[in-house]
């Protein structure tokens, strides 16, 4: 069923927001530094806030692609378990890795299963961010040796931050590119 351009704004609206906490969570992580008692700890409050926030944005995204029933689905989001939908997206990855290559222009809504699979990998890997980053924030207690439990839970919410830096990189280059082959095409 193609998206109602209610649905397609709702959805619009939710990524935007998503993508803006994501980038100031980013951000922030960079330059606090809870050692300092200033600008360092002022950044850790705000990245801990907005990180509740974030987390809360993550469930009404989850809740709206579980309940809208226009593309993409819940299910389109996971296609890495489902092997018709891992062979088209294998398919349309070789489809636009061919014309990037070529510098071919990428049409709009082309490689949509693609799209949805990698979207599901960034939902994911965010959603470990706002679990992992809660439990440090309601369970962390300033001590010399952290409990086990707290050391895993920063371990987790480290590295899925490197996989989120890696995520957010590859999707503004994808976006660039996108944008790129559109523009030298128009001329």
């Amino acid at each position: 069923m193609p998206p109602t351009d209610a649905a397609r704004r709702i959805t619009g609206i939710l990524h935007v927001l998503l993508a803006l906490a994501v980038v100031h969570q980013l951000a922030t992580s960079l330059f606090f530094d809870p050692r300092q008692y200033s600008f360092g700890i002022t950044l850790r409050w705000t990245h801990d806030r907005v990180g509740l926030a974030t987390g809360v944005l993550l469930g009404l995204f989850w809740v709206w692609t579980i309940i809208r029933r226009d593309r993409p689905g819940f299910f389109d989001f996971f296609p890495w378990f489902f092997p018709s939908r891992l062979k088209r997206v294998g398919m349309e990855a070789w489809d636009l890795s061919s014309r990037i290559m070529r510098a071919k222009a990428i049409p709009d809504r082309q490689h949509r299963q693609l799209a949805a699979g990698i979207q599901g990998i960034g939902l994911v890997v965010a959603s470990i961010l706002a679990l992992s980053g809660a439990y440090l924030l309601f369970y962390a207690r300033p001590t010399l040796v952290p409990p086990s439990d707290i050391r895993q839970a920063l371990t987790i919410h480290l590295a899925a931050a490197d996989l989120m830096w890696l995520f957010l990189i590859g999707h503004g280059t994808m976006a660039v590119i996108h944008f790129a082959t559109r523009l030298t095409h128009r001329r």
